[in-house]
């Protein structure tokens, strides 16, 4: 007998004890049965896996939908031994599923174990049907919708996890599986700030006094942002002959905190009347350590602009020791014609 007619003779023998009546063998007792009320002597080896078409390497916009395409693949490994010409044939399909008219499909369950609490996250599909599952990997594709919410912490790492499982039936000869993907996501950072001269409402013009050569003007600034911030103080523009400065050109800001900085104005050392118009630029950037490209640590420019100094023009001031000597020259002169007068009398 050669080697190819010994072969085909092995695996007859294989699928004459693959389909043999449960019963004849129990009777005998030759081998166990399984719950299935069948004997069970081939098992398959299935694989899941899935997968994401979109990288959230980058930070992603808040209070928006991001869609994710969600792609699910199935295949199971033939035993050795089996004749891989029963695929898909009444016989096969009653050694793989003890049903010889099973159409060869299997479900698989989708389900998110994890999800940051600021991020709302839905399956459009939790169940995914595979048909035709073969040795070859056959694919399905759902979609997975992701919001992060406004108020999400800027820059903060968290990880969303997704897992996909096959539950294998209790009579079928196909092994449960699963795959989990953990992937990271990471809100964007909103470096928005408010700021406005501590001054009475309305206020448009700042008069200054000649006399006075140095005013504080308080201004407070606000992180209305997401994120812890690094606010930059700058003046715009310096007018000639003025003297305007910050005492504290950086400062660092929680969310929803207030603090207060100063504008240092010195006036011109002129007597003319000067104007100048004050504009501050205030900057923000996020403190965030996260290894990202350094353009999403960067927040708002905001120009606080408005207010008009004016030094008022210095009046000469009065010499009170010519004001002295001619009274004291006034009052001889009174007293030298009062004498005269008494003498001629």
């Amino acid at each position: 007998m050669n080697k190819k007619l010994l072969f085909i003779t092995i695996q007859i023998l294989i699928l004459i004890v693959a389909i043999i009546s449960p019963k004849i063998i129990a009777e005998n007792q030759l081998l166990e049965l399984d719950e299935s009320n069948g004997l069970r002597i081939f098992e398959f080896k299935t694989t899941t896996e899935i997968s994401l078409d979109k990288d959230f390497s980058k930070p992603v916009s808040l209070n928006s939908s991001h869609s994710v395409n969600v792609t699910v693949s199935f295949k199971f490994e033939l035993p050795q031994f089996f004749p891989k010409l029963l695929l898909g044939t009444k016989i096969g399909n009653w050694i793989i599923f003890r049903d010889q008219n099973y159409n060869t499909t299997v479900d698989i369950k989708l389900n998110l174990e994890k999800i940051p609490e600021w991020c709302n996250a839905e399956l459009e599909k939790k169940t995914i049907t595979i048909d035709n599952i073969t040795t070859e990997a056959k694919t399905m594709k759902t979609k997975l919708n992701i919001k992060i919410n406004k108020n999400a912490p800027a820059l903060e790492k968290e990880t969303i996890e997704l897992s996909a499982k096959f539950e294998s039936q209790s009579n079928w000869g196909l092994t449960p599986s699963q795959d989990i993907i953990n992937f990271t996501i990471i809100p964007e950072y909103i470096g928005l700030i408010n700021a406005e001269f501590d001054l009475p409402k309305n206020t448009t013009e700042l008069i200054l006094s000649p006399d006075k050569n140095t005013t504080l003007l308080p201004v407070n600034i606000t992180n209305i942002g997401n994120g812890e911030s690094i606010i930059t103080i700058k003046i715009k523009e310096i007018q000639q002959n003025w003297n305007v400065s910050i005492d504290t050109p950086e400062i660092i800001l929680l969310p929803g905190k207030t603090d207060k900085i100063n504008v240092n104005i010195t006036t011109p050392q002129i007597k003319e009347r000067q104007t100048m118009n004050l504009t501050l630029e205030i900057t923000s950037k996020s403190t965030s350590e996260t290894e990202i490209d350094e353009t999403y640590l960067q927040g708002q420019t905001l120009e606080l602009t408005g207010l008009k100094l004016i030094k008022e023009e210095a009046t000469e001031p009065i010499d009170l020791t010519i004001i002295t000597l001619g009274l004291i020259v006034i009052l001889v002169s009174l007293i030298i014609i009062v004498f005269f007068f008494k003498k001629k009398k």
